[in-house]
């Protein structure tokens, strides 16, 4: 009848739509990088990735451990508590942060 009852499985309906974004995401990204041009050099880009995946890992602890402070005073000393646990803003706020960042330092050396 209808796609939705097609996949009668919310872990189907999970795995097309996020599949699916991530293929209309590329299509855009090389759609502007052919109309716009690539102005990232390849040794800019790493560095890029790099602060994104840092930047995303080091968010989504912090926020994590903010989402309720009487539970991070109280477990400041436990290792386990410190490294479970993310949030999925945090990472997208770290990255976008680290990120910005790192473009600023590489426009001042150049």
């Amino acid at each position: 009848m209808t796609l939705l009852l097609h996949f009668s499985y919310a872990g189907e309906t999970h795995f097309l739509f996020e599949t699916l974004s991530y293929f209309i995401g590329f299509r855009i990204y090389l759609r502007l990088r052919t109309r716009r041009g690539d102005v990232v050099t390849d040794e800019h880009r790493w560095g890029l990735i790099a602060a994104a995946l840092a930047g995303a890992g080091v968010g989504s602890k912090i926020l994590n451990w903010f989402v309720d402070p009487q539970i991070l005073f109280r477990n400041w000393s436990n290792p386990y508590f410190l490294m479970s646990g993310k949030t999925v803003a945090g990472g997208l706020i770290g990255g976008l942060f680290a990120v910005e960042w790192t473009k600023r330092m590489l426009a001042t050396t150049r």
